[in-house]
């Protein structure tokens, strides 16, 4: 911005603006112009396709001290502590709130609940598989190459699978979230 020719003030003002800071005193003017830039104009694709990736990122969390070890948990305990109104009961969140709920938004929430149920087994299920290929091969007159290669590819299905798992659950809370503010 400063190689652009906006004045320092400016850029000092923006900065404590993102901070939260108190920014510097400015004149009527550029108050003016303060308020009719954004940083966001000014910077790089690239990077501001990061930062908005990591902001979305930073919202998957919860903001609370109840951090999960993984990002579906994070996900899914993030938009529990969002909701106005759960009333301290998530489980039940769901069913109390159904009837509320408009038509799409109820199939909605079904299908995307049937979808994050079936990605969490086969997550599950392939991850079992990928730990118990070798031992099941190892008796069995097969090759080293094959084995890391069937056992790599039920690796793969795991990650898949948690990835897939992950998507459901953002349509999933985008359905509860509709449902709270039914």
């Amino acid at each position: 911005m400063l190689r652009d020719g906006i004045a320092v003030s400016l850029v000092n003002a923006m900065e404590a603006d993102i901070l939260g800071a108190n920014h510097p005193a400015l004149t009527a003017d550029e108050e003016a112009a303060l308020a009719a830039m954004s940083w966001r104009d000014k910077c790089d694709p690239w990077k501001l396709a990061r930062f908005d990736r990591l902001l979305k990122d930073m919202q998957s969390y919860p903001i609370t001290s109840r951090i999960l070890p993984t990002r579906l948990g994070n996900l899914l305990r993030a938009t529990e502590d969002e909701l106005t109104h759960a009333d301290g009961d998530p489980e039940s969140f769901a069913l109390r709130r159904r009837g509320l709920a408009p038509y799409r938004v109820r199939i909605q929430h079904d299908q995307f609940r049937t979808r994050l149920e079936m990605y969490c087994t086969l997550v599950l299920v392939s991850a079992a598989v990928t730990v118990l290929t070798p031992a099941i091969l190892a008796g069995a007159r097969v090759g080293t190459w094959p084995v890391l290669g069937i056992t790599a590819s039920f690796a793969a299905l795991t990650y898949v699978s948690y990835l897939a798992a992950t998507a459901s659950a953002r349509g999933y809370c985008s359905a509860l979230r509709q449902m709270d503010k039914a």
